[in-house]
């Protein structure tokens, strides 16, 4: 079984918070990437997240500093939910 992809783009159409990195951050298409560690089993491979990482800043924000940052997965898909819920 492959790994699943590593990266993903999350869009925020309002500013959003995440504790982890104690700021809020703004509206804007994030790129996030996933490092997967595998795990064996009886007769397949399976892989469980073993880190995510927000890239910042926001995809097309002019920058002369661009770094990854580890965040708490569960964290970022609740944001990204919170801020879906508001949308509507």
């Amino acid at each position: 079984m492959p790994a699943p992809p590593s990266d993903q783009t999350l869009v925020f159409s309002a500013p959003f918070r995440l504790a982890s990195l104690g700021e809020t951050l703004p509206a804007g298409s994030y790129r996030v990437e996933h490092q997967w560690e595998p795990v064996e089993g009886l007769t397949q491979t399976g892989y469980r997240r073993a880190g995510s990482f927000l890239h910042l800043p926001s995809i097309g924000t002019a920058s002369l500093v661009r770094q990854a940052v580890p965040v708490d997965f569960a964290e970022l898909t609740a944001a990204l939910e919170n801020d879906r819920r508001n949308e509507a």
